[in-house]
């Protein structure tokens, strides 16, 4: 329950966060036009939810801040375009789950059937279905490009909102 809470606020504020400031312009009303604006990503009865703690141990040379760089400027936009779920990391700043090496991912789609698109779930288990293989064939590489940087360990599970 702590996950799902924690996930729901997380992906609440990383929707509405606070603009910057224009030189000179409403702070109120540039924060008014983001929420507006942001009025589509926020939690809704039926989405899917992902909550992924991941435990990376980077290659040599290489530091979280990298890696985590890496999932936000490349991994995600691309699993995003080939898959079609959104993608959220963060650092953990304080609880029983928080450790150096280990980062939170929070991927999540419309519905579950947009998730079925891709995935087997229906079957019991992740495997790619049909199209999920040919969306993979096209995110590899990317994929490839983070192997490069650590190995990751995913632990996982998806949540409907109620």
């Amino acid at each position: 329950m702590k996950n799902i809470v924690f996930a729901s606020l997380l992906l609440c504020l990383a929707a509405c966060q606070s603009p910057q400031s224009p030189e000179g312009g409403d702070a109120a009303a540039a924060n008014e036009a983001l929420l507006q604006s942001n009025t589509d990503k926020l939690l809704n009865q039926g989405n899917l939810v992902a909550i992924h703690i991941i435990t990376v141990e980077p290659k040599p040379n290489v530091t979280m801040d990298q890696v985590l760089d890496f999932y936000n400027t490349k991994w995600a936009p691309a699993a995003h375009q080939y898959f079609g779920f959104h993608s959220f990391f963060g650092k953990c700043l304080h609880g029983t789950e928080c450790a150096e090496n280990k980062i939170l991912w929070i991927s999540f789609f419309n519905t579950a059937a947009d998730r079925d698109k891709y995935f087997k779930m229906d079957e019991g288990g992740n495997d790619l279905n049909e199209l999920g293989e040919k969306a993979w064939a096209q995110f590899a590489p990317t994929n490839d490009a983070l192997q490069q940087l650590a190995t990751i360990k995913d632990e996982w599970g998806d949540w409907v909102i109620k």
